[in-house]
């Protein structure tokens, strides 16, 4: 042994080798050190990143010119199991492994670990932790990239980095070979585990103690490989050792590089960050990974935060979940492939705040390049508010389809599919050349197509398709209203919103006078709008003094100034309306004696001057920072007088639409009696009529008569009952009746229809319910009788089954259902909901075979609301249909109602000889009455008012007066 010492020490290649490895340590730990200075993501990534690479580089190094050559000369043995066993070396992976222990045992802050995708069976009690089971997913996928995260470990911050390992030669005989390898198809360069190292994003002090410790076991490692190289090597090792030095210079001058990057980027990371911080949008700036570098002010805000702290290791897709949609290089899963680069676009998609509530955003990307570098920015926008505003907007149109027809502008709609839906008459009026195209489905580029193809349009030396592109651009992206001028001369005004939906509204106004008028003005303005500018606010920054120091593009759109006019002069003279600027002035100062402000930080509506005198409301926002000499505000502002003259319009049309259908309502409300009294008069002569000698035409003409009249009736009946309704006019009845004889008598009613079809109607009525309830028994047999009714006009087969139960029990006021169980042609689930609306029919061509107007079940729902219940359905198609009325009724004591109808011994003939007094102002009623009781052989007298029915019955004992 202190031979081989002596011989090792008068070894050049051995003390060369030494210093050489000696030399990389410490250049790796001063590295390490200096890298250290800086905590951002991107120095901790590239101290992890060396580390990594130094310790594959020394393992490869050791496996290539240590291992190799020492097992050719076939007097060592490579083995796991290799402590106390003379002639054995450590296999790389386990030298790796006991580096790795070592740095464990002395309390290193650093770690590494080294873990196979197919661990020996030695050492499958390595279990892998959360990050590196998803670092081994991720590598596998896609081994291009490390995986390297930020993640608190014991409560402490630390930063871990995944690389992946690969099957060397010289591994691969050994692993494909032995007999316990749990894998004997290894082929090189295949993914077999990865390389994880761990160190902590503390002060730099403590890094570089465990920096200095992961050195002293580098240094120990250095020497144990040198003192095993110099028995076998010779001077080929001077090769290998310059191959070292060379990555080491390499990784150290790109690691400077990359500290003086970061230095660059620290020095106006203040500048601008206090930029970011005064803007109204929330700013995220995103590296390549993924991972959150920064986020602004009214970002933090956006997210329910006030703490930058809360984003560290924080990703894109955690708080913009379906990021990845877009196809964006920063925002794909692992595995994917990520876009090369991105052009500047803005969409929509879904926030999540860090209380995990979801909210919509509008995302404005771009990319910049530093240093090769590519840094991505994200402008959001909380759409909120702008959705609940569409929302109440749809609103407010659905109410005013009735009135569409009847405006005097020309009315479209297309769906999300570019489809139409519908328009009106004005509409086709205007393009009457291309009229039989606009039809409902049509989509709106064959559309305009077309009409350009017939002359429609004047387009100037426009060429059809360059035209037709142009106007599908400003279709999918409308913006400003836009002028069209047609083959007929006429001018028209195109408005063009999306609706909520997606789908498009747009609105022709005639402004062929208005043109006439302007010709004298600028003929055309550019339609092709860019809609995709990360801001559409103007900003204007002024000074302690109120003087403007910038002045904005956009803010010159909304005043009218142009910057040149406006910057140096002060601000209240030129944009404020002069019934404010005292008081600007007086907070102004106020501001800068007290630091107080009332619309600091908040977003405001005001007016403001336009430089042609008027003035226009605007919405802005001011924020307050530190110049270099003295304080700022930046002012972002909004025209948004457009937008306040469309809610009023919008507000005032709804007041008119709700105030025709108000008077609609309450008039047929009044007319109900005015309505139904003749139409009983036809229904009773047409009854007498039938009892007359008639040949079998002319019954059946009688019979047709009849039944038409009674449709008609229903249908009066229905729109009347609709109306009042509708009118708040319907009021119900508080009486007591027998609940089991009101639904026994609907059924009797319809049994002979029923018959006639084939059908089994039957009633399901348990003993448990209570004989006697108090409540409106009119309304009640009319959802009853609808339901019945439904049921057996829709059923061709089969039975109606009408049941009656308690689903609440309660003494005195149970919960009761009231079932029609049909087997009809049933009814898609998606059509449930749009079966209680007003004029809805589910199959329309059932509908015309079978009679009806949609208006049953709206109907007999409201009735249910009034009554404190509900109307359901349950039912798929060819199943059939089970309708549930359910509502609360009062408990009424059944001794009050006398004897039951159902049991009181049976039909009693009507009376003959009576004499009646009927008093009846109308003359039709009178006829229809006095004939009816004749034939029942009734004496009758008429009276045509009260006086006449007084003093008849003066004169004459009556034994009834109706």
């Amino acid at each position: 042994m202190g031979k081989w010492i002596r011989d090792l020490a008068s070894d050049a290649t051995f003390w060369l080798v030494l210093v050489f490895l000696t030399t990389s340590a410490i250049s790796a730990y001063l590295i390490a050190v200096d890298y250290r200075e800086n905590v951002r993501s991107a120095d901790l990534s590239a101290a992890a990143t060396a580390q990594s690479e130094l310790l594959t580089a020394a393992r490869s190094f050791y496996s290539r010119e240590v291992v190799d050559k020492l097992l050719s000369t076939g007097s060592v043995d490579v083995s796991h199991d290799y402590l106390g066993k003379d002639e054995t070396i450590p296999a790389p992976v386990s030298l790796s492994i006991a580096m790795e222990k070592e740095l464990e045992k002395n309390g290193a802050e650093s770690s590494i670990r080294v873990l196979s995708s197919f661990p020996w069976p030695w050492r499958r009690d390595r279990i892998l932790d959360q990050f590196e089971t998803q670092a081994l997913a991720a590598l596998e996928a896609a081994p291009e990239a490390p995986f390297q995260r930020l993640e608190k470990q014991d409560g402490i911050l630390v930063y871990r980095s995944a690389v992946p390992v690969f099957m060397e030669e010289s591994c691969v005989s050994c692993h494909n070979g032995h007999s316990d390898s749990p894998k004997t198809d290894w082929e090189v360069g295949e993914l077999r585990g990865i390389q994880s190292v761990t160190i902590p994003a503390t002060e730099s002090a403590g890094y570089g103690i465990s920096s200095f410790n992961n050195l002293i076991l580098l240094l120990a490692a250095a020497f144990v490989a040198a003192a095993a190289l110099s028995v076998v090597l010779s001077r080929q090792r001077r090769k290998a050792i310059d191959k070292v030095e060379d990555l080491a210079n390499a990784e150290r001058a790109k690691n400077e590089a990359l500290q003086a990057a970061i230095q660059r980027v620290v020095e106006g990371e203040a500048q601008v960050g206090a930029i970011l911080d005064t803007m109204l949008d929330g700013v995220l700036t995103i590296l390549p990974s993924g991972e959150i570098l920064r986020v602004n002010r009214a970002g933090l805000s956006m997210f329910d935060t006030s703490d930058q702290s809360q984003f560290f290791g924080l990703f894109v897709t955690d708080i913009l979940p379906k990021a990845a949609e877009f196809d964006l290089p920063f925002a794909c899963c692992a595995g994917e492939k990520k876009a090369e680069s991105i052009t500047p676009r803005r969409f929509e998609t879904i926030g999540k705040r860090l209380t995990e509530t979801e909210f919509p955003v509008e995302l404005s990307i771009s990319e910049i390049e530093s240093d090769g570098e590519k840094i991505y920015t994200v402008i959001l926008r909380d759409l909120t508010e702008q959705k609940a505003a569409a929302q109440k907007l749809q609103q407010a149109e659905t109410r005013l389809v009735d009135a569409i027809e009847s405006l005097p502008d020309g009315f479209v709609l297309y769906d999300a599919e570019d489809r139409l839906v519908l328009c009106n008459s004005k509409y086709k009026e205007f393009y009457s050349s291309s009229a039989d195209l606009i039809e409902p489905g049509k989509k709106f580029e064959e559309i305009i197509r077309g009409g350009a193809k017939r002359g429609q349009y004047q387009f100037s030396d426009r060429v059809l398709e360059d035209w037709v592109a142009m106007r599908m651009e400003h279709h999918r992206n409308p913006g400003a209203p836009m002028e069209q001028h047609l083959d007929d001369g006429r001018w028209l005004r195109v408005i063009e919103s999306r609706t909520s939906e997606g789908g498009m509204v747009g609105f022709r106004v005639d402004i062929t006078e208005l043109k006439k008028r302007e010709q004298e003005l600028k003929r055309s303005e550019d339609l092709l709008r860019n809609v995709v500018d990360a801001s559409f606010d103007g900003v204007i920054v002024m000074n302690g003094n109120g003087i403007v120091l910038d002045y904005s593009p956009a803010a010159e759109e909304v005043f009218g100034w142009s910057a040149q006019e406006i910057v140096g002069e002060k601000m209240s003279e030129y944009i404020i309306p002069e019934k404010y600027r005292n008081a600007h002035d007086v907070g102004l100062a106020k501001f800068l004696k007290t630091g107080e402000g009332p619309v600091l930080g908040k977003r405001i509506e005001i007016e403001g001057l336009h430089k042609d005198g008027h003035e226009i409301i605007v919405e802005l926002a001011i924020r307050h920072t530190k110049g270099s000499t003295g304080p700022l505000f930046l002012g972002y502002v909004r025209d948004i007088t457009e937008r306040k003259a469309a809610e009023a319009a919008l507000n005032e049309a709804k007041e008119r639409a709700e105030a025709a259908n108000e008077a609609k309502a309450k008039f047929l409300a009044m007319m109900s009696h005015e309505i139904r009294t003749p139409m009983n008069g036809v229904l009773g002569i047409l009854s007498l009529l039938r009892d007359t000698d008639l040949d079998s035409s002319q019954k059946s003409y009688v019979k047709t008569a009849r039944e038409s009249g009674r449709s008609l009736l229903e249908l009066i009946n229905d729109i009347l009952d609709f109306s009042k309704l509708e009118a708040g006019r319907m009021e119900l009845e508080h009486a007591p009746f027998r609940l089991k004889s009101l639904v026994k008598s609907v059924l009797d009613l319809f049994k002979p229809t029923a018959e006639e079809k084939g059908l089994d109607l039957f009633l399901n009525y348990p003993a448990d319910l209570p004989v006697a309830v108090v409540g409106d028994a009119g309304r009640l047999r009319q959802v009853v009788l609808n339901l019945v009714s439904n049921a057996i006009k829709f059923t061709e087969l089969g039975s109606i089954e009408v049941s009656v139960s308690i689903v609440k029990q309660d003494p005195t006021r149970p919960t009761v259902r009231f079932s029609v169980k049909d087997t009809g042609i049933g009814i898609p689930k998606d059509k449930h909901e749009a079966l209680f609306a007003e004029f809805v029919t589910v199959d329309s061509s059932y509908t015309k075979k079978q009679g009806g107007t949609g208006l049953g079940l709206a109907i007999c729902n409201q009735i249910a609301q009034l009554m404190d219940g509900e109307l359901s359905v349950e039912s798929m198609p060819g199943a059939g249909s089970t309708f549930h009325f359910t509502i609360p009724i009062e408990t009424a004591a059944h001794q009050t109602l006398g004897d039951d109808p159902e049991h009181d011994g049976g039909d009693e003939e009507f009376p003959t000889g009576l004499v009646i007094l009927l008093a009846e102002d109308n003359a039709t009623n009178q006829i229809v009455v006095s004939h009816t009781l004749e034939n029942a052989g009734c004496d009758i007298d008429i009276a045509n008012n009260g006086k006449e029915a007084v003093q008849a019955a003066q004169k004459r004992d009556y034994d009834c007066i109706l």
